[in-house]
């Protein structure tokens, strides 16, 4: 296991260009935190940034993924925004998400009900 270029380092290039998807790459992803020869970007997400080195040595503030520390390709953290806890090799901690982008924007109405 290298932490990049590799599947997830392309998973997350692709969510970068689309912020829109607010996407959380699992912190056992190794690979997620690559930013090739760049050493500060925006968070796969898109809602935050994250300085990384080579994806050897990094650390991450967003708002869907929390703050993340990256050492080896390895990540661990917290999401205060989730209630979890994020740690390498094993992945997320925490309650489970109540609401994710497709329920939140399948809540809201597309028009008004018209009665008969």
């Amino acid at each position: 296991m290298w932490p990049g270029p590799n599947s997830n380092t392309f998973i997350a290039h692709l969510s970068r260009v689309v912020p829109e998807l607010e996407l959380e790459l699992p912190c056992n992803a190794i690979g997620k935190d690559y930013l090739g020869l760049r050493s500060v970007g925006r968070a796969a997400s898109g809602s935050g940034f994250q300085i990384s080195l080579f994806g050897l040595l990094g650390l991450l503030v967003s708002r869907v993924e929390g703050f993340e520390i990256n050492v080896l390709g390895l990540s661990c953290g917290v999401n205060p925004f989730d209630l979890c806890v994020k740690l390498p090799l094993i992945g997320r901690i925490g309650f489970p998400k109540l609401f994710n982008r497709a329920d939140r924007a399948a809540e809201l109405p597309d028009t008004p009900e018209v009665a008969d």
